[in-house]
């Protein structure tokens, strides 16, 4: 049959390359994605471990503390007599509880409490230097 001179002719098509290029692209992006979901899943964990030991310093130094105002509430103080305290404290005691307290008629009234942790950066890897 002869086709008109204005009439499209038929696309060609894909060949079995074509096909296997692309699949291969797409094999090839999917199991970058993997790696990147098991890179991120793993950051993810050790994240949370750290916060865990994080709140577990928190908890034991909170401790601490209450054991210090227990024993500074059951003595008697002048009236305005200041109290100050830094207790070491958590698990691996690098963390200071500091509390300023003032004595008063009827026990100890706590004027501050934080928590304070010496910190060093961490100089295992090195990104960028800048230069």
């Amino acid at each position: 049959m002869m086709r008109r001179r204005n009439q499209q002719a038929d696309p060609p098509p894909l060949r079995a390359a074509t096909l296997t290029l692309l699949l291969a692209a797409v094999v090839v992006c999917l199991a970058l994605l993997g790696v990147l979901c098991l890179a991120t899943a793993r950051a993810d964990l050790a994240l949370a471990e750290r916060q865990l030991n994080s709140a577990y310093d928190t908890a034991a130094a909170e401790l601490v503390g209450a054991q210090w105002y227990r024993e500074a509430d059951q003595r008697s103080y002048d009236e305005g007599t200041t109290l100050t305290a830094d207790l070491d404290a958590g698990v691996k005691g690098d963390l200071t509880l500091h509390i300023e307290a003032r004595g008063t008629e009827n026990g100890v009234e706590i004027e501050q409490w934080y928590l304070q942790r010496d910190w060093e950066p961490d100089e295992g890897t090195k990104l960028w230097d800048g230069q």
